[in-house]
């Protein structure tokens, strides 16, 4: 993508000095030596508007690959400068800007000729989100510090960052829909014949472990099965600070990072969904409410998890699940992703219920343990409405209104594991 020169800056305090004192002298004394140094300086003014033309137009273009990536991923920027100033040195610099990232991406020093000059450089983002590629700069200083002059090139150009991808072994939600040609086991909705890979044992029916491979390893490990049917998951992330917190300034900070914690787990699911051939809507409650229903493209709705930001007084997930009670069906599982509930849900937990079938509640408010990594003690305090609404969701169990708490010291692979199929 080629860049336009949108402006070109000069400084020149100290031409302007010197020549200042050239003609001083030339108004006191005219002779050789003086008539030289005017002349000198007369050269270095018609170098000085030369250059700053030269410089305002030279050819510069930018490639970027790929355009759309994860965090970490590596971005190849390379840039391409041709100019009518043969072995003239200027420096070049440019920086992408994001949100949350600033990160200078090159700055060296060129030496210009008749052919392209291609600088390349690579970076990594370690925030999700729509990086803004900023306006290059093209510098020239004079040998002698007189003058220096700045041309800013610029084009609009992005690169979208989208958040990771965890790892999910398996979710708990409901298998409704018959798939084409396969034949269905009703208690399980599993193919046996078709065996996806193993996993270590845990608390798995004892007819599901692969002997040969549980004797060949020394511990006990499980088939895990093909499918014969497909799940429809309505998935609410919630992102917002809920109504029902007092220390809002404290929870404001925790936000941020549960915000972080929960587009993980949510691109994640969606992934997970469609690697399995479910049907994965989503609703983002966020500074605004988006959703994507009625799509099978992963990318597509990981791209609006990557851009999506939460909010400190923003749209509430009672109010829009309310709304969303008569599109429930009874083949859909409804999973709500959020920082903080209270025991006011209950009754529209139970409603959503009556509509579905079956309802899943995660909430998160310290974030989760990376599986990587072995679980420590955890010493964190959960608030007395929170720990009231875990204690009167137990017994909404068999109604199939499962809640869940992810502590900093569980993954959450080992939490959704708790849950019956």
């Amino acid at each position: 993508m080629t860049l336009n020169c949108q402006r070109a800056h000069s400084h020149k305090a100290g031409l302007l000095g010197v020549t200042v004192l050239v003609f001083l002298w030339l108004f006191f004394r005219v002779d050789a030596f003086s008539v030289i140094a005017a002349g000198f300086i007369l050269s270095m003014w018609m170098q000085l508007f030369w250059l700053k033309r030269k410089l305002c137009r030279l050819s510069i273009s930018r490639t970027v690959k790929p355009t759309k990536t994860f965090i970490g991923e590596t971005v190849t920027i390379s840039h391409t400068i041709q100019g009518d100033l043969p072995g003239i040195s200027v420096g070049f610099s440019s920086s992408v800007q994001s949100n949350l990232l600033t990160a200078s991406s090159v700055e060296r020093v060129v030496t210009l000729s008749e052919k392209p000059v291609n600088l390349e450089t690579r970076v990594a983002f370690y925030s999700r989100g729509v990086k803004h590629l900023s306006e290059c700069l093209v510098s020239y200083e004079h040998p002698l510090g007189l003058f220096k002059i700045w041309a800013v090139y610029s084009v609009a150009q992005q690169v979208l960052i989208l958040p990771k991808i965890m790892k999910i072994e398996r979710l708990p939600v409901r298998l409704r829909d018959l798939l084409p040609g396969k034949r269905s086991d009703f208690r399980l909705l599993e193919d046996n014949n078709e065996i996806l890979g193993i996993q270590e044992y845990s608390s798995q029916p004892i007819n599901k472990i692969h002997w040969k491979v549980s004797a060949k390893l020394g511990k006990l490990y499980v088939k895990e099965l093909d499918y014969t049917a497909k799940a429809e998951i309505l998935v609410y992330l919630d992102l917002n600070l809920s109504r029902d917190i007092f220390a809002r300034e404290v929870w404001s900070h925790i936000r941020k990072r549960y915000e972080e914690d929960a587009v993980l787990i949510a691109s994640s699911i969606v992934y997970w969904s469609e690697t399995y051939g479910h049907r994965c809507d989503l609703v983002v409650i966020g500074g605004e409410v988006v959703e994507r229903r009625k799509e099978n493209d992963w990318v597509k709705t990981v791209e609006i998890l990557s851009a999506t930001q939460g909010s400190e007084d923003g749209p509430q997930i009672d109010e829009k699940l309310e709304k969303d009670l008569d599109l429930l069906t009874p083949a859909t599982t409804v999973l709500i992703i959020s920082m903080y509930l209270t025991d006011r849900m209950i009754p529209l937990l139970m409603r959503a219920k009556s509509k579905c079938s079956r309802v899943l509640v995660l909430l998160m408010p310290y974030g989760f343990r990376d599986p990587r990594y072995k679980p420590g003690k955890s010493y964190d305090m959960y608030p007395v409405d929170m720990e009231r609404f875990l204690a009167q969701s137990k017994l909404l169990e068999q109604e199939q209104i499962i809640v869940k708490l992810i502590r900093p010291n569980q993954s959450f692979q080992e939490v959704v594991d708790q849950i019956d199929q």
